[in-house]
């Protein structure tokens, strides 16, 4: 019989959201064929446990300084979907869509990116941000690099607010930060 393992989890939060998204309740529970969950038997050991989480209502902006001196902002909404491993890192892919784009920016036509780190929680986090540019053949297909940190807090509708700042320098650009903020959408917390 095929085995399937369902994982339900549950996420805590600390007063005020002031403490890292932590796993509070994880159990794993076999799905046999049928769709009925089942206790598992006694030999089950899962060694990795995964849980999803939407990112909603996300906002960005990006502020550049190109290596030839020009400045330029880029903002804009998103969506995505982080995923924490226990043990291991949470993983995040972000699908961004620019809004409005000023100076040196408006040569920018589309962003991708993925990431690493904390992005349901408070932290270190690392974004890696590929650019299109159908203006500039040097800025098409650029890869940046950024590294940052996460903080914590509460949103109106109780749900944990995630507000990311990084930064990076490279040979095409001086000077690139990226500041996001995003609910993650299956979390609640309560302010004080």
């Amino acid at each position: 019989m095929l085995t399937r393992i369902a994982i339900f989890t549950w996420m805590a939060l600390l007063s005020a959201c002031t403490s890292p998204l932590t796993p509070s309740a994880m159990v794993p529970v076999s799905e046999g064929r049928t769709g009925v969950a089942s206790t598992p038997s006694p030999s089950f050991a899962p060694s990795r446990v995964t849980a999803s989480f939407p990112l909603l209502n996300g906002v960005f902006s990006i502020t550049l300084r190109t290596a030839d001196g020009s400045i330029g902002t880029i903002s804009g909404t998103y969506t995505g979907q982080a995923v924490a491993a226990i043990p291991g890192n949470t993983t995040a892919s972000l699908e961004l869509h620019i809004v409005q784009a000023t100076g040196a920016g408006s040569l920018i036509t589309g962003l991708e990116a993925d990431g690493v780190g904390a992005f349901v929680d408070e932290g270190n986090f690392t974004l890696s941000l590929k650019i299109a540019s159908s203006a500039s053949k040097i800025l098409d297909g650029s890869k940046v690099i950024l590294r940052g940190t996460a903080q914590l807090s509460c949103s109106a509708s109780h749900r944990t607010v995630v507000t990311q700042h990084a930064t990076d320098s490279t040979p095409r650009f001086a000077e690139l930060t990226i500041d996001l903020q995003h609910e993650v959408g299956t979390s609640q917390c309560s302010a004080l």
